[in-house]
């Protein structure tokens, strides 16, 4: 048997005192359910339910708020562990919230890909969810109304635009580079930079007059003639001209200025 010795009233709790100095920080509407009131005495069954149940309503609703944000069953599982909930209870709240749709890592997955699409491929974007705990079956059927090809075209297109100091070979290498480096399949970046020729728009005639002029300036302090000649090939040709283009304009240029 346990008697109330105290009471005092906070917030979003009653912190309650029995006499062999136990402290409970008791949910509002469990001091109703068991009329718990100052010299009330609990058995002990009691008394064990009301913790058990107090506990419960605790962890549900320190769940609840964490739930402001989206989680997965996994986050918000490692979330109510990090504050020092049981497995027993964990599972009983986890198991509630999923019966009633508060955690559904299905749902999760579809706003992930849909928020992250043109940030992410979809192998980064199923890694990131493996690691969130989603399960596989989820991710590729959260994943199969995504249309890989088309994000890609799409961006692409956006970033062909904004390589106008870029050569062609340079703004393709570029994007593919940072494409596969955010999980987007290598055939399909492919098939679309092969279909994205029109997009580019750069003068390359004048990308290369400019950076004639400026690898000249620097090499033709300490190299002369022919080695003058192979230093400005090397280095056009590195920046992403076709050798062609670079022989006819160097050939040009020994004409009217070597």
């Amino acid at each position: 048997m346990k008697t109330v010795t105290s009471i005092k009233k906070y917030q979003s709790y009653m912190s309650v005192i029995f006499d062999d100095e136990i402290t409970l920080e008791i949910q509002p509407e469990l001091m109703i359910k068991y009329h718990v009131s100052l010299g009330k005495t609990i058995d002990d069954d009691i008394y064990q339910e009301l913790v058990d149940e107090n506990l419960y309503l605790s962890c549900l609703r320190a769940g609840l708020k964490a739930l402001k944000k989206m989680m997965t069953v996994q986050e918000l599982t490692t979330f109510l562990n990090s504050k020092g909930y049981g497995q027993k209870v964990i599972h009983r709240v986890i198991s509630y919230l999923i019966e009633k749709k508060y955690l559904d890592d299905f749902q999760y997955a579809k706003m992930y890909i849909s928020l992250k699409s043109f940030q992410q491929g979809p192998q980064m974007m199923n890694f990131k969810l493996t690691e969130k705990g989603v399960n596989e079956k989820l991710i590729y059927k959260a994943l199969s109304t995504y249309n890989e090809y088309d994000v890609v075209s799409k961006l692409c297109q956006t970033k062909l635009k904004q390589m106008k100091k870029k050569t062609k070979k340079q703004a393709f290498q570029t994007i593919k580079s940072q494409l596969l480096s955010k999980g987007f399949h290598l055939e399909i970046i492919d098939a679309v930079l092969l279909e994205s020729q029109a997009f580019y728009t750069s003068d390359e005639k004048k990308l290369l007059e400019l950076a004639y002029e400026k690898a000249y300036k620097t090499l033709h302090v300490k190299y002369t003639g022919y080695e003058l000649e192979q230093k400005l090939k090397e280095k056009l040709y590195q920046k992403g001209f076709a050798y062609e283009d670079i022989k006819s304009y160097i050939e040009q240029k020994k004409l009217h200025s070597w």
